[in-house]
């Protein structure tokens, strides 16, 4: 019976255990060097459109919980499901007001393969640039309503259609240039790219939609 006694609790330490395992190999250790793997966020417009039931501005507009004008600075946390960025926000067009001049974490849709050294990424997105300013339209992260959340998780928030849709950077020039579907190239190289468009419809209709966005926000 005393070795019954002692089971459950064991057990119980052993699954905390390995759930910490799990945990801290979700992060990876990699640093800068992961701007310097391979990435690829291509696709097909269509299909990323129709996927996330999107034919206008005003559909990206209704499907966010907040739009907001935030800067990165550089503070990202590196998983191998996503980063976690986070930006400082100025200006907030809808949603919660009081995030006017707080931080909130941008969870950007990447993968990360520290072995093959890759990082596909969904719907054409760049990550976010070290000093750019974006017009984000963002979703709040659910979690069990149960669940005690800390400062970091109760701050977190997705990109609608988790995709390029979702930001935009704060400045009048436009991206010209269109990328390989093929060609490898790395997140140093796109530092001035805002969008991973191969084609020039997808570009030409991302612009479309900023447009239309920033004339609603009246921004």
């Amino acid at each position: 019976m005393k070795n019954k006694k002692y089971l459950f609790p064991l057990l119980l330490v052993t699954v905390c255990l390995i759930a910490a395992v799990i945990v801290r190999f979700s992060y990876t250790d990699a640093g800068n060097q992961i701007y310097d793997y391979s990435y690829k966020a291509a696709g097909s417009l269509e299909d990323y459109l129709k996927a996330n039931a999107v034919s206008s501005a005003k559909d990206l507009i209704e499907q966010t919980d907040i739009i907001v004008k935030g800067k990165y600075n550089g503070n990202r946390k590196v998983t191998t499901d996503a980063f976690f960025s986070q930006i400082t926000v100025s200006d907030v067009y809808k949603g919660d007001k009081s995030l006017t001049g707080k931080a909130i974490y941008v969870i950007e849709p990447v993968h990360v393969y520290p072995k093959t050294k890759f990082i596909p990424a969904k719907g054409f997105w760049i990550p976010l640039q070290t000093g750019s300013k974006y017009i984000l339209l963002l979703k709040k992260r659910q979690f069990d309503p149960k669940r005690q959340l800390d400062e970091f998780q109760s701050s977190q928030y997705y990109p609608v259609t988790q995709g390029a849709l979702g930001h935009y950077k704060c400045a009048n020039e436009r991206q010209t240039q269109l990328l390989s579907a093929n060609q490898p190239v790395t997140l140093n190289e796109l530092k001035n790219i805002e969008i991973f468009a191969t084609d020039q419809q997808t570009l030409n209709t991302y612009y479309q939609y900023k447009e239309q966005i920033l004339k609603q926000i009246k921004e």
